[in-house]
């Protein structure tokens, strides 16, 4: 059986917990179908326990995201979460809607426990979708409130379909937040906002913004540097969009003999996971569709293609062959990538 694990020398530098998918909104295009309704949250003593072994196994974390669902609908548990983090003395961050900033004042009492434990990062996300349950200006009152805590690091997703209403320019041209722009506090972020719902289509005449404004066709940056842990104690090999949607990039649930070490390493015997890796799904779809003979799709995320690759059990044994052939040059260009070159006079 092969392991890769000595070509790739995997060093994963983020564990993201998700304690909950469990959420105050419904936005349509959820990746995770995130509600109200949601019931299962995961064990604060199982979340402290995994923390530890994750470590312990992989002292190469520097990152440890507490996301969702929302993960402020814990928020009593959050302190105790965050201090075992900065025990290890890591980097802790938090993702969230911003529900519970409804003023300045709510904000700061929700947020002190948490950075008296410790937290050092916090990310807000917003958009059409978010702003149908969370008011833009909740997420002003969060960032005042964070920086006030002493709070440096902080991080804004603006969801970014081709029609949106809402977009990264109000984050710019608000007096505030531009401020945190400025001087390097707040990292602004345009996230491609997949399709999940059956509704109307929200990237109608997507293709020509899709290539303007974002690069779909690249490695996956999340496969082997992301140890990812969600409500249900299973290990996932990404966090990205389409992870629930795809059985391939489930390792496994923990427990029963089924290490995080044990179920992170599994993956280094996939060679579809590498290519993954090494090149990236739309890469991967675009030379299928070639030998197929079908029109290429154009999505809006690089994680969308990672579903149409596996939803199509007509590829499947096309990769499968492709891997005997390809895999030289797919371990060529790991190979360049991972070399260090020096040039002389």
């Amino acid at each position: 059986m092969v392991d890769l694990r000595d070509i790739v020398r995997p060093a994963p530098s983020v564990l993201a917990i998700a304690p909950t998918y469990r959420c105050t909104a419904s936005c349509k295009e959820c990746c995770f179908r995130c509600s109200p309704k949601v019931e299962k949250v995961l064990e604060t003593d199982k979340i402290l326990n995994y923390i530890d072994e994750a470590v312990g196994a992989f002292p190469s974390i520097k990152v440890v995201v507490l996301t969702g669902g929302e993960c402020f609908l814990i928020a009593s548990e959050l302190p105790q979460i965050i201090a075992r983090i900065k025990s290890y003395n890591l980097i802790s961050r938090v993702v969230s809607n911003g529900f519970w900033a409804t003023s300045y004042d709510a904000a700061v009492k929700k947020l002190t426990p948490l950075v008296e434990a410790g937290l050092t990062e916090i990310n807000i996300s917003t958009g059409d979708n978010h702003q149908e349950y969370v008011p833009f200006e909740n997420v002003v009152n969060g960032f005042k409130a964070a920086y006030d805590l002493g709070i440096r690091s902080m991080a804004v997703s603006v969801e970014s379909p081709p029609n949106a209403k809402f977009t990264s320019e109000t984050i710019k041209n608000h007096p505030f937040l531009s401020s945190l722009l400025d001087d390097g506090t707040l990292y602004l972020l345009d996230a491609a906002w997949m399709r999940f719902s059956t509704g109307d289509n929200v990237y109608e005449g997507a293709k020509s913004f899709l290539i303007e404004n974002f690069d779909t066709h690249k490695p996956c940056k999340n496969i082997y540097d992301n140890i990812v842990i969600n409500p249900y104690s299973q290990l996932l090999a990404c966090c990205g969009l389409s992870v629930e949607y795809n059985k391939y990039l489930k390792l496994g649930e923990i427990g029963n003999n089924n290490s995080i070490s044990d179920l992170y390493y599994s993956q280094f015997s996939d060679l579809f996971k590498f290519w993954l890796h090494v090149d990236g799904p739309a890469v991967i779809y675009d030379k299928i569709a070639e030998i197929r003979g079908m029109e290429k799709k154009s999505f809006p995320h690089e994680c969308q293609y990672c579903i149409e690759l596996v939803s199509d059990k007509d590829n499947h044994e096309i990769i499968r062959e492709l891997l005997k052939t390809e895999l030289p040059s797919i371990l060529f260009r790991h190979s360049l990538r991972q070399a260090s070159f020096k040039f002389t006079k």
